[in-house]
């Protein structure tokens, strides 16, 4: 089975690894091809292809890659929006090929530019939104979720409170599950040296209970 994951950072981060334990690390997705298509470069494209993925880099213009909700305001969103709207078209095109050329049998998204970009595909297949923000504090992308909630097969949460965040804003025939994110303990083990992290807060100790 082939799995084309997308995220749109080419950065390190919680749900970059979330795909390296997809593809490769400890046994992996045993008997799949997995392939990665980021919208912006960086050092996790490099981590993908040591663990056998095939990988491409569809650059998001400048007024698209700047685009983010977190402390911003829906008007500032909406105006972002429209600025990005005369570069879109091109870069869509670009986006769809990739796509296309790798012939996935799973498109495995894990941000919320590239889910809408995933849903919006027309030619693609089974779309699976793998959700690790709460879509409830974004306005404006949790309403274009919505919309395009249909074209998504299934909605997998990292946690329950991620997941009856999205509950709360995504319509309810859309099949959603919670996925915990793993730990793989041959790196991270309970046993062995640890840090006093009380003793480093160097707040004073919690009363009882």
């Amino acid at each position: 089975m082939r799995v084309t994951h997308l995220t749109p950072s080419g950065e390190m981060g919680g749900a970059e690894c979330v795909i390296l334990e997809c593809i490769g690390v400890g046994d992996g997705w045993t008997g799949t091809q997995s392939s990665v298509v980021t919208l912006g470069p960086g050092p996790f494209l490099n981590a993908a292809e040591r663990l056998g993925a095939t990988t491409r880099l569809v650059e998001a213009p400048p007024t698209l890659a700047a685009l983010g909700e977190a402390f911003v305001s829906s008007a500032a969103v909406v105006r972002g929006l429209f600025a990005a709207v005369w570069a879109f078209p091109a870069f869509f095109r670009r986006f769809s090929r990739t796509i296309a050329d790798l012939v996935p049998h799973v498109i495995h998204s894990h941000g919320i530019k590239t889910h809408v970009l995933g849903a919006l595909l027309s030619r693609r297949a089974p779309v699976i939104w793998h959700i690790h923000d709460y879509v409830g504090t974004r306005a404006v992308s949790s309403r274009l979720l919505r919309l395009l909630a249909h074209r998504c097969s299934l909605a997998i949460a990292v946690s329950e409170s991620v997941a009856q965040d999205a509950r709360r804003h995504l319509p309810a025939r859309l099949p959603l599950i919670v996925v915990h994110n793993s730990v793989d303990c041959r790196r991270f083990s309970p046993e062995g040296r640890a840090l006093d992290l009380d003793a480093l807060s160097e707040l004073p100790q919690a009363p009882p209970g």
